[in-house]
């Protein structure tokens, strides 16, 4: 796995997306999230679709970071990640 880089938004293509979305990917399977399974086993299927594509999308990825913002009490980032989500995904 790579370190994330930031800025990233909301519609970016790239393989620093695929560094978001494995870092993601990495907590969503370990049940760091504390998701229902069937939501779990949603959002892991979408992720890996956005993975396929490069894309960072306001399905999975976007609410994946939703939620570690709010589990980690990271200020929210509209529409991105920014240098503290990064620091706290790294």
């Amino acid at each position: 796995m790579f370190p994330i880089t930031f800025p990233l938004r909301l519609g970016d293509k790239g393989s620093e997306i695929t560094d978001l979305q494995n870092g993601l990917l990495f907590l969503l399977r370990r049940g760091w999230f504390q998701l229902d399974p069937r939501e779990q086993q949603k959002l892991e299927t979408v992720l890996i679709e956005e993975q396929q594509q490069q894309f960072f999308s306001d399905n999975a990825t976007y609410q994946l970071l939703k939620s570690f913002w709010k589990q980690t009490g990271v200020q929210p980032q509209i529409e991105g990640v920014y240098q503290t989500t990064v620091e706290a995904l790294n």
